[in-house]
């Protein structure tokens, strides 16, 4: 799986939203014109959402089919990010128990945290701000890089750090 592909159509998601709720007064066959394209583009990605956030993967799907002025962007936010908090947590976990075994997978698994992550950084910034998001930044790349040189002391520092921020920030959801 290209993780950074799979990010760009979540992002893709949101910016069709963003259309659609900019253009469904004024424009409605815009408006109706985003909302197939962001139905195709969470088509391709909505498998990343449903496995950790089923409802919140019904209510997108619903949104993006449905009547245009029933979107609501931020049940957006919140339903991907649900999903992909869970996808995480899972990669945290595989990166615990891959750390010093399988040096390939504790790198897949970090970078994986990293992609994810990065879709809901704006969102989390905005939530809990700046200083957050640089902690969360940071410890995505400790992880990186604990992952990359098999520290496992490092690595644990980085997944706590990460797992309290992404908790912190799904508790506001």
């Amino acid at each position: 799986v290209n993780f950074a592909l799979v990010r760009s159509f979540f992002i893709g998601v949101l910016r069709e939203v963003e259309g659609i709720i900019g253009n469904r007064e004024r424009d409605v066959e815009e408006a109706r014109e985003k909302q197939v394209e962001g139905e195709f583009f969470y088509r391709l990605v909505q498998g990343f959402v449903a496995e950790d956030n089923p409802s919140g993967n019904d209510t997108i799907k619903s949104q993006l089919t449905g009547d245009l002025s029933n979107v609501v962007a931020e049940d957006f936010v919140v339903g991907i990010s649900r999903g992909l908090i869970g996808r995480i947590n899972r990669n945290l976990s595989t990166n615990a128990s891959t750390i010093g075994n399988d040096r390939s997978q504790a790198n897949i698994t970090a970078r994986s945290v990293s992609l994810y992550a990065g879709v809901f950084l704006d969102d989390l910034e905005a939530l809990l701000g700046s200083p957050k998001r640089v902690q969360l930044e940071n410890a995505m790349r400790d992880l990186n890089d604990a992952s990359d040189t098999e520290d496992a002391s490092k690595a644990s520092d980085a997944r706590q750090a990460i797992s309290t921020i992404v908790t912190e920030y799904a508790n506001l959801l």
